[in-house]
């Protein structure tokens, strides 16, 4: 029986990619760099900010030079973070079957937590969502298992009779590391290049809604 679900954020339950692409176009200008074109910075919004500074940068960042920069591109998203996101299709069908159940589910992202908690006011999740767990509650973040392994604690929930939903590589991998069942949103933010037929998530799903099709949710 399934005992709870925990979701990835941006590219899963959220489509955030127009308030972040935005932001990153408005950095680049104020650096008079040419914008970045929506489709195309669109596959690494789940990868996080260092991962659209390389898009828009047309670079590797420095994690240590560039820090500046990260910066400012937050700044800039905090301020227009809630403007044009949305809840994917079907994202309140799956969360009100999983209510009407019973089945606890929660958030596990590696958005920090400072861009992560205004989301979730605005979309009333926070209230509504047995836990969140942000990429610096802990001192590590996924890949490693140990948020989703802390989110099932806090939930109280056997992670063995879980599943972990996300539309990145280190999603599934966490999933898997935990010992989740593991679901891939193809729908979400997967860059060209990936190889995510070698993620080896359980399900591959293309609609939130399918979700339903692949647990124990009536």
């Amino acid at each position: 029986m399934l005992s709870g679900v925990l979701f990835d954020l941006d590219g899963t339950l959220l489509d955030s990619a127009p308030d972040y692409i935005g932001a990153l176009n408005q950095f680049l200008a104020e650096r008079r760099e040419p914008p970045v074109p929506f489709q195309v910075a669109r596959e690494y919004v789940s990868l996080g900010a260092w991962a659209l500074l390389r898009v828009g940068l047309r670079r590797e960042p420095d994690r240590v030079r560039d820090t500046g920069l990260r910066r400012r591109l937050l700044e800039i998203y905090l301020d227009r973070i809630t403007q044009e996101s949305t809840l994917f299709a079907g994202v309140e069908t799956v969360l009100d079957a999983l209510d009407n159940r019973g089945i606890p589910w929660g958030i596990v992202t590696n958005k920090p937590g400072h861009l992560t908690a205004p989301l979730l006011d605005h979309f009333d999740l926070t209230m509504r969502s047995g836990c969140s767990v942000s990429g610096d509650t802990l001192a590590v973040a996924k890949p490693n298992p140990e948020p989703i392994l802390h989110a099932c604690r806090a939930m109280d929930i056997d992670p063995q009779r879980a599943i972990m939903v996300g539309d990145a590589r280190p999603d599934i991998e966490a999933g898997r590391a935990a010992g989740t069942r593991t679901v891939l949103c193809r729908f979400g933010y997967i860059p060209p290049e990936a190889d995510w037929k070698s993620w080896d998530a359980d399900v591959v799903i293309d609609s939130m809604p399918q979700f339903l099709d692949h647990a124990e949710v009536a």
